[in-house]
């Protein structure tokens, strides 16, 4: 089970927030890291509405995740294409040594 937290995100109280392997203090930096982007991109954008920035905000902290898990995947790929490279060229030297 969870542990659960109430946080506040510009001016807005959230009671028994419980994030699934994450603990209270951890809940609590998630928390102020969302208020942080919040107040970025309020200045960035001069907008006003909680609402519309938490869900830039959610948006941000999603592409964040996208373009790691993106860039992650190539370099496992890459990883992937070295191994079946250099298997290859063993394979051919054991062949000749044969």
């Amino acid at each position: 089970m969870s542990d659960k937290v109430s946080v506040e995100i510009n001016r807005i109280v959230l009671e028994d927030v419980a994030i699934k392997d994450l603990s209270e203090l951890e809940i609590t930096l998630t928390a102020n890291q969302v208020a942080e982007r919040m107040r970025e991109l309020e200045k960035e954008t001069e907008m006003v509405d909680t609402l519309k920035l938490a869900l830039l905000a959610a948006m941000t902290f999603a592409a964040e995740s996208f373009l790691k898990t993106q860039t992650a995947d190539a370099e496992r790929h890459e990883l992937s294409k070295s191994v079946d490279d250099m298997t290859a060229r063993l394979q051919e030297t054991l062949a000749k040594s044969q």
